[in-house]
């Protein structure tokens, strides 16, 4: 094996251990991913439209890194912090429906959105969440700058578009398959409820990275 290929090796792995990372993150996408196999919705629809928002975002950071890596860096705080607002309404937004479910069903449940508005609600969720940028576009720029090699970065970023579309479809194809036990048992409301607190747990965590945040 020569260098080279042991250093395109150990780009495209360092991608994927990134992108697992992500997998593993409580966030506003996930969760959306989630909930629309849980509650029966497009799934395919949806984890496609996240997908691809996701691959133009790694796609800018290949292309963009040398930008971000000089200039990116005061962007991040200021992200962060709005992120953190995000993260908050989400939250919010996960304890309301769980307390609003009673009512729905009340009035007659929820009447089914159409396709446009399917696709305006997930890719609204999507590019106004300002830590999707910091994760899908500023780190990888960063850590992707890291390599001299062109081609190392390419494989970087790479291993990180194979694992994202590992989670957009295990996010929405596993909550499909979990939707008859949520339905039988109408445990949706509880996904909400435990939605909300991991959110609000992480946006605590994350108020407290920030404020205390070493100089």
């Amino acid at each position: 094996m020569t260098l080279l290929q042991l250093l395109e090796g150990s780009a495209f792995c360092a991608g994927m251990a990134m992108g697992t990372a992500s997998i593993l993150s409580v966030g506003p996408n996930n969760v959306t991913l989630m909930r629309e196999g849980l509650s029966g919705g497009r799934v395919g629809l949806v984890a496609t439209a996240v997908w691809t928002s996701r691959l133009i975002l790694l796609v800018m950071a290949l292309a963009l890194t040398e930008s971000i890596a000089e200039r990116g860096a005061a962007l991040r705080p200021i992200l962060s912090w709005l992120g953190l607002v995000t993260l908050c309404w989400f939250a919010f937004s996960s304890l309301r429906a769980y307390f609003n479910a009673d009512r729905q069903i009340r009035i007659g449940g929820v009447e089914r959105e159409s396709t446009a508005d399917c696709l305006r609600r997930v890719l609204t969720i999507f590019w106004l969440n300002p830590l999707t940028y910091v994760e899908m576009l500023f780190i990888p720029a960063t850590v992707g700058g890291s390599f001299l090699l062109p081609i190392c970065r390419a494989l970087f970023i790479g291993g990180l578009i194979v694992m994202a579309t590992a989670s957009c479809y295990g996010y929405a194809f596993g909550g499909r398959l979990c939707e008859p036990l949520f339905r039988r048992k109408n445990m949706l409301r509880m996904f909400d409820l435990t939605s909300g607190i991991l959110l609000s747990f992480m946006a605590a965590l994350m108020a407290l990275a920030l404020v205390f945040k070493p100089v």
